[in-house]
């Protein structure tokens, strides 16, 4: 992915104040204070009509007096003067703006007008803040100063994120960046997903929402986020407009690999324990504490969330057996005996952090024998010191609570119940299992060769006859000439499995989705559309179909999503389906149809595979065909590095690659259609799916409007005129889908590939670290 225009946002050099002000009690005075008391060293323009003075610095009268335009424009003007100022900014060529304040609903529409226009870009209006520790802006109204740190925080309120900062203090964790959106006039949650996406130093990123931004934009950036970093989420109901169903949020949370939470301090715990342990989260524990009872509790719950807690090794058992009383044991839990001391504390956690049996220590207190302050005091000073990361629950009252404080303090966890780590622990655990489900590939499908034109005209005959449902018979004919096994009417009644119930439902944001809701799960279970077999398999395991028969079931939902990525007029679907044999068998259907809806390209918050791409022609004596990759296409993708030379990965990567990973051919493959391409020249005659020749790759920004591309054909294959081919198909599609220039970064002794970008009309200019930029400009034509 490559950077969107959000720099001056968030690396802004020079910042200016619009409405600066002495007058107590001001936003402007207030933005004044909080600017200077963070230690901002940029430069900083102040702009007040009547006073040449603020807060003992010059003051321009106006926007069009400064000396240079900023970067970054806080605007606290009066509210009335808001749009003037926006519009005042973008012609003196300013490239952002933060509207804190709250402004009356005329106002505020004529902030989102200003957005629309595009000249700069908006924060707000209702935007708290930016703050961005680690350079010492705090630019906006939020009085809390963070220290820096690995989190980013994202928030469509300032009171949340006031108070996430005020928990965040009390635990000694720091951030990479703060964000308050605000109403979302322009920038919006998807564009810092984006931003956060590429920030080397964060984390993890916490994000609350209240209003959904465009749901491919949203699910786009999202997929591409979480790919790289845990991101955790808090939705609240908006306060106004479209929401999504909050099943079919669940959804869509899974399918971009997003971690949902349910409360703020869910959200923060989990945020701290990223924090601390980093994205692994350890699953093998050791505890040490005074009391067995608790200590066995612990280790229950920890079982039950699928961490296992390991005997100490053979060294560790000596360590711990000559500070241990004659008759305890060196076992896992440990028990200390109530009368254990700091000093007997430290001896275990040192044992056990230089034991490889564990990944994780856990120190338990229950208020009996030595009183925890002093215990705490102990801990939490060697802590750092430890090689294995450390977590700590301190059981009881104020005695117990000033344990925790002293902890969290230190920057150590600190829970106040033995099975608190263990929730958040099967939370992250299970979060795991949700990521790892983007990094799963598909195996390569049958391909059914069905007349899809047809199967349209069937439904637009109907619309045009005035009739809006397919009778009971007629859906099941339908549906079995699109591919799915249908029960015969004549059909002997076989002895099934209950039949279940699974329906197409059209979200108010998320498009159409399936669902299942005769399950045991308030709302139903829902997936989004388009499904690959492993989105199909996770949704039918949640829907509590036994493994056996899921393949079956796969085969349907399977040709169930392709139907409905194609034909146009579909609102909604009631069917019932029934294993039997080793089958899945459709039984019972309703169909209802709406010619009013656009084409499901549009409608699914996930873009669809763009199969009217796909081209075939005869080049040097092949069958080759051109088509957009496919998830499918990972076994494809592997034997095609196979014929790479390693000179070849070199050029393509700049680096020496050994090793294929399978994270690697998860996200080449995997193509988020919307803001990424990727076009394989596929050798039909090589038998079975055929061969990669050659692929072209273009990621675009988030505005849509730069991309940047790479390509590589296979070693045994240069030199013939396929890479021309390629990357021409790709600059055509890339021009109808709106992208305006086109770059690539080239090694300065790639000259093969330099050759060819200049006969396809791009200039070279000089890079970073040796190597050479190749651009051109698109004749654009408007996104479809």
């Amino acid at each position: 992915m490559i950077a969107g225009d959000l720099a001056s946002l968030f690396a802004p050099r020079s910042v200016a104040l619009i409405g600066a002000s002495d007058t107590p009690g001001s936003s402007g005075q207030a933005a004044l204070q909080i600017l200077r008391a963070g230690g901002w060293q940029g430069r900083l323009d102040l702009v007040n009509p009547r006073h040449a003075k603020v807060g003992g610095q010059a003051a321009v009268a106006s926007i069009a007096q400064l000396a240079a335009p900023p970067d970054l424009a806080i605007v606290c003007a009066p509210a009335a003067a808001v749009p003037a100022s926006l519009r005042a900014l973008a012609r003196i060529g300013a490239r952002a703006a933060l509207v804190p304040g709250i402004l009356p609903p005329g106002t505020r529409h004529a902030v989102f007008k200003a957005a629309r226009a595009g000249a700069l870009r908006i924060l707000g209006p209702g935007a708290g803040a930016i703050l961005l520790p680690a350079h010492g802006l705090y630019a906006g109204l939020l009085r809390q100063r963070p220290q820096a740190g690995a989190l980013a925080l994202v928030c469509a309120s300032s009171s949340f994120a006031a108070a996430a900062l005020e928990w965040a203090e009390e635990r000694a964790l720091g951030f990479a960046l703060v964000c308050v959106l605000g109403e979302a006039a322009d920038v919006d949650a998807a564009d810092l997903l984006d931003h956060v996406a590429q920030q080397v130093g964060v984390r993890a990123l916490l994000l609350q929402l209240e209003r959904l931004p465009p749901a491919r934009k949203f699910m786009s950036a999202a997929r591409a986020c979480a790919r790289n970093k845990p991101v955790l989420l808090l939705k609240s109901p908006a306060p106004r407009g479209r929401d999504a169903d909050d099943a079919v949020f669940d959804a869509a949370c899974r399918r971009a690999g997003l971690q949902r939470a349910r409360a703020l301090d869910e959200m923060l715990e989990l945020a701290e324990l990223y924090a601390r342990l980093g994205e692994a989260v350890p699953a093998r524990v050791a505890i040490c504490g005074n009391a067995p009872g608790p200590a066995r509790i612990a280790r229950q719950a920890l079982e039950a969330a699928g961490c296992t807690l390991p005997a100490p090794g053979e060294a560790a058992r000596a360590r711990l057996v000559s500070i241990l009383p004659p008759w305890r044991d060196a076992a896992n839990p440990l028990d200390l005996a109530h009368e254990a001391d700091a000093q007997a504390y430290l001896d275990a956690l040192a044992a056990l952090a230089d034991d490889a049996a564990a990944d994780l220590l856990l120190c338990l207190h229950a208020p009996v024998g030595s009183p925890a302050a002093p215990l705490a005091a102990a801990v939490s000073a060697r802590a750092a010191q430890l090689p294995r990361p450390l977590m700590t629950v301190w059981m009881g009252g104020a005695d117990a609570a000033q344990a925790r404080r002293d902890c969290r303090a230190a920057g150590v966890p600190a829970y106040g119940e033995p099975c608190a780590p263990a929730r958040l622990l099967a939370r992250a655990h299970a979060y795991q299992g949700v990521r790892a489900l983007q990094l799963q590939t598909p195996a390569p499908g049958t391909a059914l060769h069905i007349d899809w034109a047809a199967r349209q005209r069937a439904i637009d005959q109907l619309l045009a006859l005035g009739e809006r449902r397919l009778g009971a018979r007629a859906a099941l004919d339908w549906l079995a000439g699109c591919g799915l096994s249908v029960a015969r009417e004549d059909a002997p009644a076989p002895q099934p499995a209950p039949a279940r119930g699974l329906q197409l439902r059209q979200d108010p944001w998320l498009g159409p989705c399936l669902g299942m809701t005769d399950v045991h799960m308030p709302g139903g279970i829902f997936a989004l559309l388009p499904l690959t077999e492993v989105f199909a398999d996770d949704f039918l395991a949640r829907a509590g179909i036994a493994a056996p028969a899921r393949p079956a079931w796969v085969a349907q939902l399977l040709r169930l999503s392709e139907l409905l990525g194609i034909v146009r007029g579909l609102a909604s679907m009631r069917l019932e389906l029934v294993a039997a044999a080793g089958a899945c068998l459709l039984t019972k259907a309703e169909i209802r149809c709406d010619g009013r809806l656009d084409a499901p390209g549009r409608l699914l918050a996930i873009r669809p595979y763009p199969g009217e791409l796909e081209r075939h022609l005869n080049w040097a004596g092949r069958d080759l065909t051109l088509r957009p990759m496919r998830a499918e296409d990972a076994t494809l993708h592997r034997v095609f590095f196979s014929h790479l030379d390693a000179e070849d990965l070199r050029l393509r990567f700049f680096a020496p690659m050994h090793e294929v990973h399978q994270a690697l051919i998860a996200r080449l493959t995997q193509i988020d259609y919307d803001r990424e391409m990727a076009i394989v020249a596929v050798d039909a005659a090589a038998g079975g799916a055929g061969e990669f020749l050659g692929v072209a790759r273009a990621v675009a920004a988030p505005d849509g409007k730069r991309a940047e591309f790479a390509l590589i054909v296979r070693s045994d294959h240069k030199r013939r005129g396929l890479g021309r081919l390629l990357l021409q198909a790709l600059i055509d599609y890339l021009t109808t889908e709106g992208v305006e220039e086109l770059h690539g970064d080239v090694l300065h002794y790639n000259m093969a590939m330099v050759d060819l970008a200049r006969s396809l009309g791009f200039s070279v200019h000089p890079g970073d670290d040796g190597e050479l930029r190749v651009s051109r400009r698109l004749a654009a034509r408007p996104r479809r």
